[in-house]
């Protein structure tokens, strides 16, 4: 189900600004390995870099008021989809650019997370399940729950970011856009599930416009306004996280240990 999005790589002007689009296939680590390597071919500035990119099948119980089991789905690399879109892919990209954030310090990174992280299992992370071997899918899985723990990924990655770049000009927030009226349920399959997430949906609070400005908000609110590495609701207002693991700082240390090492292991195994 993930769909690959073709975008050629262009360069429009319009007034005093341009504007370049490069490749990115986030369910591809060699995609986004690719991407950085022409990201810095450009030789310009990395003033603020936004991790906007999800895929989800189910918010979870709590938002639709009953599990949804569609079968497990992997990325090419062979991770879980949302575990492996929505946050080791954006985790893998944010490595390959720190260079690039530091050394055009002022910047910053805003990872776009979600109040579904309330809904990720209730030890945080089942990392033993982020790889699917054979298309098999785990007793436990749950599309919630796995949203939820992609979610809840998001927000600790970049609370531990803000903590490594500490000092060095390199600031990181992440937040919760809002319910939004968009089509970020489309890979649902079952028409029980699309009635679902449309009646979930139609309880949207923002369009798709007014959606983007929090990320907005933290992209260009001035730095001494902001709480680095803190967890924001719309539009500029910092929250607590609600899963009671959220602001476990052994937990962060470890998503980020583990994080790399499967970044690792799926690159040794490659090579």
């Amino acid at each position: 189900m993930l769909q690959e999005i073709e975008l050629e790589k262009v360069s429009c002007r319009h007034g005093f600004g341009k504007l370049t689009f490069l490749r990115l296939d986030l369910s591809s680590l060699d995609s986004v390995s690719e991407f950085a390597k022409e990201f810095k071919a450009l030789d310009i500035p990395l003033n603020i870099l936004v991790l906007n990119a999800g895929i989800m099948k189910s918010p979870g119980a709590d938002f639709v008021g009953q599990n949804m089991t569609y079968g497990v789905e992997t990325t090419e690399d062979g991770f879980e989809a949302h575990i492996g879109v929505n946050h080791v892919a954006h985790s893998h990209l944010t490595h390959l650019l720190l260079d690039q954030l530091k050394a055009s310090a002022p910047s910053r990174v805003v990872t776009v997370s979600s109040m579904a992280e309330m809904g990720a299992y209730e030890d945080g992370f089942r990392f033993d399940e982020w790889k699917i071997d054979n298309g098999i899918m785990p007793e436990s899985y749950e599309d919630g729950k796995a949203y939820g723990q992609s979610k809840l990924a998001n927000l600790m990655f970049t609370s531990e970011l803000a903590k490594r770049m500490n000092g060095t000009g390199v600031t990181a927030y992440s937040c919760h856009r809002g319910i939004i009226k968009s089509d970020l349920g489309r890979y649902t399959d079952t028409q029980i599930e699309k009635s679902l997430l449309g009646q979930f949906f139609e309880l949207a609070m923002f369009s798709a416009k007014d959606g983007a400005l929090t990320q907005l908000h933290l992209a260009t609110a001035p730095v001494e306004e902001l709480e680095n590495g803190k967890f924001y609701h719309p539009i500029g207002r910092v929250v607590n996280p609600s899963h009671s693991k959220a602001q476990n700082d052994e937990l962060q240390q470890m998503l980020w240990d583990e994080t790399e090492m499967a970044i690792k292991l799926r690159n040794d195994y490659r090579n």
